[in-house]
């Protein structure tokens, strides 16, 4: 496969990731949490297109492009890796709250759904009071 058609299937495949990530956003604005649709609006900027970027480089020195130096497109993608993975922690660190906050709400969820250990006990107990009242 020539490099423009690769080149051409990774961009697409990357807008593909931005219109999931726009509607995540819509989604997130429409239900009130508006930290979160931030926090995916700045991912959906600068770290996918950091890592667009990052595969793209990649993409480059695995094919051991005759035109550049291998040592060159080898220090563009450790360099690219380095800024991407500085953006994505930097993007962690700075929208730490929104992460504790789906942190809470995949919890809170997953809670609700789990039914009580009371809930549970009581009707253990209730089971072994009948079965005890049969077998006599």
């Amino acid at each position: 496969m020539k490099i423009l058609k690769e080149y051409f299937l990774i961009a697409i495949s990357f807008m593909f990731f931005n219109l999931i990530g726009h509607a995540a956003s819509f989604h997130l604005d429409a239900i009130g949490r508006h930290h979160t649709q931030l926090m995916v609006n700045k991912f959906n900027l600068w770290a996918m297109m950091a890592v667009f970027v990052l595969v793209v480089l990649l993409r480059l020195h695995m094919r051991e492009c005759p035109v550049m130096d291998p040592f060159i497109t080898l220090a563009l993608t450790l360099g690219m890796a380095a800024v991407t993975i500085s953006i994505i922690v930097f993007l962690v660190w700075c929208h730490r709250e929104a992460f504790r906050e789906a942190g809470r709400k995949i919890t809170e969820k997953a809670l609700a759904s789990m039914p009580s250990m009371h809930h549970i006990h009581h009707e253990r107990h209730y089971q072994d009071h009948h079965d005890s009242e049969n077998s006599v």
